[in-house]
């Protein structure tokens, strides 16, 4: 099945978070328990080399079955995408978000199906939001994002490419996982649109692949509040309510939020957000 090709396809979610952010865990969650991990290996960490060596194949998709089923969500290792493709990337996005406003708010658009938007909120915690489409990466598409900096656009398309062919990595073991066919989960997705939370929310999607630059993840698990380590080199991926959905129940949504670091900026790239 070919991947989605409608205006609204797989956005590309960019968050920034500074920091005069909230101060207090309680704030975002006042009546949980949170909990942060005594060691990165409270959250399922996969490791994906020897995904596609039909050897090691069977247990990594084991291991993926479980974290959906006890989880939703996971850390990938050795996922196969450049660490200076993230990087460079990140090192993009930053540099957009030092623009002066009058630029960034050439992007800013009225109308959710617009494919590209520039969403500042400065009242309570300090956000700022760049959408735009990520799928398909076609000239016309490519066309209408952000110029500047001048090699935001290769940067973008390089990190989009390389996280739909995870994504599609990932959806094939998670058939397999469901006792499916490879295409199963593909077969599922449709194309639209999701808007960003910030509060404890889930994601009306298939699965979102996250980077973060510094630790804010919370997922809920058990009726507490875990704080998803930030672990160097790993990509979050996280389920949404029609991966619950087309799993007939059997894995369920991850309910996040997000927590502002009071130090750092926060910044992260979510792509891959498949309805």
């Amino acid at each position: 099945m070919a991947p989605p090709t409608t205006l609204n396809a797989a956005p590309l979610d960019i968050v920034e978070v500074n920091q005069k952010g909230v101060k207090h865990q309680s704030e975002l969650a006042p009546y949980q328990s949170i909990v942060t991990p005594s060691s990165i290996s409270t959250i399922p960490i996969i490791n994906l080399h020897g995904l596609d060596d039909p050897s090691a194949k069977a247990s990594i998709i084991k291991a993926i079955d479980k974290a959906c089923t006890d989880w939703g969500l996971f850390l990938v290792v050795n996922h196969g995408i450049e660490e200076s493709t993230i990087e460079e990337m990140l090192e993009c996005v930053k540099a957009f978000f030092t623009l002066p406003l009058e630029e960034k708010m050439k992007y800013m658009a009225r109308d959710l199906t617009i494919p590209v938007d520039y969403i500042s909120q400065p009242n309570g915690t300090s956000r700022e939001v760049l959408r735009h489409q990520g799928r398909p990466t076609s000239d016309e598409i490519i066309l209408l994002w952000p110029s500047k900096p001048s090699n935001y656009k290769d940067a973008a398309k390089a990190f989009l490419e390389a996280t739909w062919r995870l994504a599609m990595r990932l959806a094939r073991a998670i058939s397999k996982g469901l006792g499916k066919d490879e295409g199963y989960v593909e077969g599922t997705m449709e194309d639209g649109f999701q808007a960003l939370g910030m509060g404890p929310h889930t994601d009306q999607c298939h699965m979102v692949i996250l980077t973060d630059n510094v630790d804010g993840l919370q997922l809920k698990h058990i009726g507490k509040w875990v704080t998803v380590p930030n672990v160097p080199g790993a990509l979050v991926v996280f389920l949404g309510t029609s991966m619950e959905k087309a799993s007939e129940g059997r894995y369920k949504a991850a309910e996040h939020q997000v927590m502002v670091n009071e130090k750092t900026a926060r910044i992260s790239l979510g792509s891959g957000q498949w309805d």
